[in-house]
């Protein structure tokens, strides 16, 4: 797949490196099938077989997390963080940043906890829970500071 001639048929090419990405996520290689569909998504951002592919890797790793997100649930905070931290390490996953972080503030761990959102905002910069996090820590260590944060966000509109 990968020394097929570019120039020629840039459509089969792209089709080709579909398939290898989906073949990669078939064979449990989600990292490479990621790997393969961000790449094609940076050259092709309208092509809708990466952008599937993209969301069956994201479903993936959640199927993954979910054995950490059990350990959450049934209050084995530590277990459900070291679970995270093998999925943020092995796949540079901005949820599994997030989930450690969070897990950081219920220790109240918030320098640890900044950290983990900061570091999931780096790999996704929409992730949500990763700002909600970084509010929390606001409120929570510096009260003060948060309410005049949301009094000027709130003037400003």
């Amino acid at each position: 797949f990968t020394s097929l001639p570019s120039a020629r048929h840039p459509t089969r090419v792209l089709d080709a490196r579909n398939g290898l990405a989906w073949s990669y996520l078939y064979t449990g290689q989600i990292k490479m099938a990621d790997a393969e569909f961000q790449d094609i998504l940076r050259h092709y951002p309208w092509f809708a077989g990466a952008h599937e592919g993209a969301r069956e890797v994201e479903n993936q790793k959640l199927k993954k997390a979910s054995f950490a997100h059990y350990y959450t649930d049934i209050g084995k905070n530590t277990i459900a963080h070291d679970k995270f931290k093998e999925l943020a390490e092995e796949y540079k996953w901005s949820h599994a940043y997030s989930q450690m972080a969070w897990l950081d503030i219920k220790n109240q761990k918030y320098d640890n906890a900044r950290s983990g959102f900061q570091k999931a905002l780096e790999f996704d910069p929409t992730n949500k829970t990763a700002q909600e996090g970084l509010d929390q820590i606001q409120k929570t260590v510096f009260p003060e500071v948060y309410k005049a944060e949301q009094f000027f966000k709130s003037w400003a509109r």
